[in-house]
């Protein structure tokens, strides 16, 4: 469920406001990477393709234009040109941090979980205080089942950005769901799915949010609480994502928390 989030949270510009209309041969440089993150953040992934290529036509020797497009390529499915771009990036940027966290992302989404780690390591040499370095490599761990060093990057992301939604939540997630009983913590987990909760900003942020406080409830055996939470999580969710979340309101009912499945073997 949280992969398109560690896509969306390393993106390198993170604006709002749409470009209009202008013709962009009249934009700026600056004007058109903003469209880049406009169109991006909108959803609107084939533009904000568009706009990329423009800037990787206007600065081909430049490592930031292909760090956007191997974002949109990411978003649009298109994996292959993606690392295409990931790899130009570290070539043309090889002391950028985020050369190596967008490659990084596209490991993942490969399922190359170790490969996407040693990418990010690279990034943390570059940028070491970074909470967005943390915050992904703790999720790459979390796909191995490395659940200490998980919770562990979590953490420090926390520490170095109070306001991390993504690192709250997985932190809650691992917390309520890890199946190593030693790292499972379900007053800890609820309160940081409180604040996942809290810092949600869209509808599929705040289904992952109430699906693990649903976790963290059913955690500590506060099982007709984890249904409604799971149920108010349903509907904020997209459909693509309720038929998990439908699965742990099932194993609520039977008085059972839920457990993270490890996607990768370490």
């Amino acid at each position: 469920m949280r992969i398109a989030f560690l896509v969306n949270l390393t993106l390198l510009v993170s604006l709002t406001i749409l470009a209009g209309c202008r013709p962009m041969a009249s934009m700026s440089d600056d004007e058109i990477y903003d469209s880049i993150a406009a169109h991006y953040d909108a959803g609107d992934f084939e533009e904000a393709l568009r706009y990329a290529e423009a800037a990787v036509s206007r600065q081909p020797g430049s490592y930031e234009p292909y760090v956007e497009r191997a974002h949109c390529y990411l978003a649009l499915e298109r994996i292959e040109k993606a690392m295409e771009d990931a790899n130009h990036a570290v070539e043309l940027g090889p002391n950028k941090h985020w050369s190596y966290q967008v490659r990084s992302d596209v490991w993942s989404a490969m399922e190359e979980h170790q490969k996407s780690i040693d990418d990010i390591n690279r990034a943390m040499e570059l940028q070491p205080n970074y909470f967005v370095h943390y915050t992904c490599r703790g999720y790459e761990y979390e796909m191995l089942g490395e659940y200490r060093k998980a919770l562990d990057d979590y953490i420090r992301a926390i520490r170095l950005n109070e306001e991390d939604f993504l690192a709250w939540n997985n932190y809650a997630s691992v917390r309520c769901m890890a199946p190593e009983e030693k790292l499972r913590d379900g007053k800890k987990a609820l309160n940081g799915a409180k604040k996942a909760i809290k810092l949600a900003e869209d509808d599929e942020a705040r289904a992952y949010a109430w699906d693990t406080l649903g976790s963290a409830y059913a955690e500590l055996g506060e099982f007709d609480k984890a249904i409604e939470a799971g149920e108010k999580a349903l509907s904020f969710a997209i459909e693509a994502d309720k038929a998990e979340i439908q699965s742990r309101i099932e194993l609520y009912k039977s008085g059972t928390p839920a457990r993270i499945q490890p996607i990768a073997s370490p």
